[in-house]
């Protein structure tokens, strides 16, 4: 599976939940109430942007990983 590093790929909704997991790892419950989501709409995300490489799974959590970090700050 190829690297995710393309941010013009996201929707927005994913665009924010990797803001939400930018700089620490949270669970999808936390993700979907600091990005007002569905919690079905961050699981079927999240799932989705690990696949893709631009999350990773920490036990129970989410956060993003390094490569998608250093293309969100450079967007800023």
């Amino acid at each position: 599976m190829a690297c995710g590093t393309d941010l013009t790929a996201l929707s927005q909704s994913e665009k924010v939940m990797l803001a939400v997991i930018q700089e620490e790892a949270k669970t999808a419950d936390d993700i979907a109430k600091e990005s007002k989501q569905p919690i079905f709409k961050v699981r079927s995300g999240m799932r989705s942007l690990v696949e893709r490489e631009f999350a990773q799974e920490e036990g129970e959590a989410y956060r993003a990983t390094e490569k998608t970090i250093a293309r969100l700050k450079k967007e800023a």
